[in-house]
């Protein structure tokens, strides 16, 4: 999906069942190494590797996460893009 689509923003879960996020957002960074990628936490305690801001994450929800965090972190998103413009 996104070797074919830009998206100006992806939200990706840490905990997948086949694969981790810090996986993932490797591989992303990899087809598209402009995206930005916002990392949700699927456990309140889980421990995230530094790896993951390093990789270029652009930032972390940690569940449960509510509708106010969606929204700022996509106005975050977009208020950056319009201002690199």
């Amino acid at each position: 999906l996104i070797k074919k689509n830009h998206f100006d923003i992806t939200f990706l879960d840490f905990s997948m069942p086949n694969k981790n996020g810090l996986e993932l957002l490797r591989e992303i960074k990899v087809i598209d190494p402009n995206s930005t990628v916002v990392i949700i936490s699927s456990r309140p305690g889980e421990q995230l590797p530094d790896e993951i801001s390093d990789e270029g994450a652009y930032n972390i929800i940690k569940k449960p996460f509510s509708v106010d965090q969606i929204q700022n972190a996509v106005s975050r998103v977009l208020g950056a893009e319009a201002m690199s413009r």
